[in-house]
């Protein structure tokens, strides 16, 4: 790994390599032109440095200068022009990186004059900290001229300098690789102003307005270009940043009578754009493309207090060989829902972490979404970001959105049980000239309660509240501008997922609740079968309570874990159950099943319990392990997932534990046909 570099670095290059004469060509010595010599040693790993040709101008100088500018780049031009970066090799061999006259058939790299690449300088590299890429400063135009005495009369770089990024990686992994392939990248740009943009001078009209002291504008050898230089990468507690300097604020010098170019910078600071590497294996050959993950046109920069992450749709056709299509906004992760037309992602926010707030009343409105859409193509593997909007309140899941004709519909709570104040509302939210605008809203629903769970089903939906008691409220959303409540179900408990068995029928999952006046505690697991066919008048048809306060499942809090076999009428949950509470905030003292329960459910008959599959040994006193102090919303049962296999004649479940997958027969749950350990035996 090439170190970063420092004064040191460059004190032990000297003792490894030495210089050509004054006003020679650069040449150089090493190890293996001065085999046994101490003077020159062998390095087991590259170095990269700076070296100048220097001016051979005995009047100001009697050798050439090396690595001046890596310290300071106050004038690169003053100490010669012809300014290289260059990599000095454990065999000896000393490359030039950059410039190269291959750099000059790249268009746009760098603005120095066809041909004359001994303008150029290259001052400050810097390692980055994975040792992989090498950054740099270049001054395109690194002018030096003098007077027939010897004294520099002209010394400044009208063009400036930029910021480089070059990609090491290929020359580490390789020694043989040529320098002239390794990957170059521009990071900055300057735009010059005015007529005299191809002109080394620029006309007194633009210094005035360009030059960084106005009161230099009548001296033509004042006026330096915009410098962007000292490139360093910084890790930070919010991601590794780029920090460099530049003189692009223009600011003036202190001093009006100081007569030298400004030396003013200002310190500046960046996120790097994510880059994406695309690995296409054609007849087992890998093709390896890489890039940025889009164009710097195509970023979104939040500012919505979103952050400084990346957040890339990235989109593939998995049926051919082909390349990535990515579209990229600057912001959070958030919750993903997608249809057929729109994927969107919402993200949380809280007036008491941003100093910027979307609301007159941060107290009133103390929670906010923001909702990112982008725009997929059927068929395609096209995407793009469509627009931005926010609705009030914090969304709770990705079932707490959906799109149904174009409209967006979405479920939020503004505060959190028990905080005074707090409430829901559902908003609907349509794409008016790329911004995603609130068209139709339900405020103040359900005062004191939060949100638990949120279904959509085309015109209707479900929105389930919970403080003391669990109220169902139906919505009717066939008007996007108007929407409104049908009806309010009150029923013990609460529902932490709803899932729809047709389009009249509920199957929700969620917990028991013992009233206590001014709040509930919550009790054991508790399934419901829902008939929703009536908006206006919702009912229970049956329900199921498991275990007592302590139990848990993690399909309480993950939907991919509540496995629902309509086929078959069958429902697989991972489960932990405990027994023996008391009730109010007792918990049970013994957890009696750890493993998968398997019901048959159906409209009519309600919930038939056909068996459980065993993960774990039930607690006994001489066995115990704390097993039953579970919170409802930290789900922790020994399962996580299952899979129904059935024939026309057979029903297996594979119930899968971190540790073990059991495979068995539905007609004997509790004896596994077969076991796989998924970790190794001791």
């Amino acid at each position: 790994m090439i170190p970063h570099l420092s004064l040191r670095t460059l004190l032990a290059l000297s003792a490894s390599i030495a210089l050509a004469p004054s006003g020679a060509a650069q040449d150089w010595e090493s190890w293996t032109d001065h085999p046994g010599d101490p003077r020159y040693v062998r390095l087991d790993y590259p170095v990269a440095f700076v070296a100048n040709a220097g001016h051979a101008d005995p009047a100001t100088e009697t050798a050439p200068h090396f690595g001046l500018d890596v310290i300071s780049a106050s004038n690169p031009s003053e100490h010669g022009p012809d300014g290289g970066l260059f990599v000095f090799m454990p065999d000896g061999r000393v490359a030039k990186l950059f410039p190269l006259p291959e750099h000059e058939a790249v268009a746009g790299l760098i603005d120095t004059p066809l041909g004359e690449l001994g303008r150029g300088a290259v001052v400050e590299p810097n390692v980055s900290e994975d040792g992989q890429t090498l950054y740099f400063a270049y001054f395109h135009d690194a002018t030096w001229e003098h007077n027939d005495g010897g004294y520099q009369d002209v010394k400044g770089s009208f063009k400036g300098a930029d910021l480089y990024r070059l990609d090491l990686r290929p020359l580490l992994a390789d020694p043989g690789f040529d320098p002239a392939l390794l990957p170059v990248k521009r990071l900055t740009f300057k735009e010059y102003t005015g007529p005299a943009k191809a002109d080394v001078f620029q006309t007194t009209e633009d210094k005035v307005r360009d030059a960084v002291n106005p009161d230099l504008a009548a001296n033509p050898i004042g006026y330096w270009g915009t410098i962007d230089m000292h490139l360093i990468e910084m890790r930070t507690r919010s991601g590794l940043k780029a920090v460099w300097v530049s003189n692009r604020a223009r600011l003036a010098n202190s001093n009006s009578w100081f007569g030298d170019p400004n030396h003013n910078f200002n310190l500046y600071i960046a996120d790097f754009l994510p880059d994406i590497k695309d690995t296409r294996y054609i007849n087992g050959t890998p093709n390896l493309e890489e890039g940025l993950l889009d164009s710097c046109d195509n970023f979104y920069l939040s500012q919505a207090g979103d952050g400084r992450g990346f957040l890339g749709l990235v989109s593939f056709d998995m049926s051919q060989l082909g390349g990535l299509n990515a579209t990229t906004i600057v912001g959070k992760p958030g919750a993903v829902y997608a249809s057929h037309q729109a994927l969107y992602v919402a993200v949380r926010h809280y007036s008491s972490m941003m100093s910027r707030w979307y609301f007159e009343d941060p107290e009133v409105n103390r929670e906010a979404t923001t909702l990112h859409k982008f725009a997929l193509e059927p068929g395609s593997i096209q995407t793009a970001y469509a627009g931005s909007g926010v609705a009030r309140g914090r969304i709770l899941n990705q079932f707490s959105m959906d799109e149904h004709e174009g409209y967006l519909r979405i479920a939020t709570s503004n505060g959190q049980v028990p905080s005074p104040g707090v409430h829901s509302i559902l908003s609907v939210l349509a794409e008016q000239e790329g911004e995603l605008v609130v068209v139709g809203m339900v405020d103040n629903i359900a005062p004191s309660e939060d949100i638990r769970s949120v279904r959509f089903n085309g015109e209707v939906g479900f929105v389930v509240t919970f403080k003391k008691t669990d109220p169902l409220f139906v919505f009717d959303l066939s008007d996007p501008t108007d929407p409104v409540i049908k009806a309010e179900l009150k029923v013990p408990g609460f529902a932490t997922y709803m899932h729809l068995m047709d389009d009249t029928h509920l199957l929700t999952m969620g917990y028991d609740a013992e009233e206590m006046g001014t709040f509930a505690y919550f009790q054991g697991l508790q399934l419901r079968v829902l008939d929703v066919s009536d908006l206006t008048n919702p009912t229970v048809l049956s329900e199921e309570t498991i275990g007592t306060r302590g139990s848990t499942s993690d399909a309480a809090t993950n939907h991919l874990a509540f496995n629902y076999f309509p086929q078959r009428d069958l429902l697989a949950l991972p489960m932990t159950i405990c027994e023996e509470s008391t009730g109010g905030s007792s918990y049970g003292d013994m957890m009696s099943f750890g493993g998968l329960l398997v019901y048959r459910v159906t409209v009519a008959g309600g919930f038939d319990l056909l068996g459980g599959v065993p993960h774990e040994e039930p607690e006994t006193i001489d066995a115990y392990r704390s097993a039953c102090s579970n919170w409802w919303t930290d789900s922790n049962s020994k399962v996580k997932r299952s899979i129904f296999m059935s024939s026309d004649t057979e029903d297996f479940v594979y119930s899968i534990a971190l540790d073990l997958i059991n495979v068995s027969d539905l007609t004997d749950l509790e004896n596994p046909l077969v076991s796989i350990p998924l970790v190794a035996s001791p």
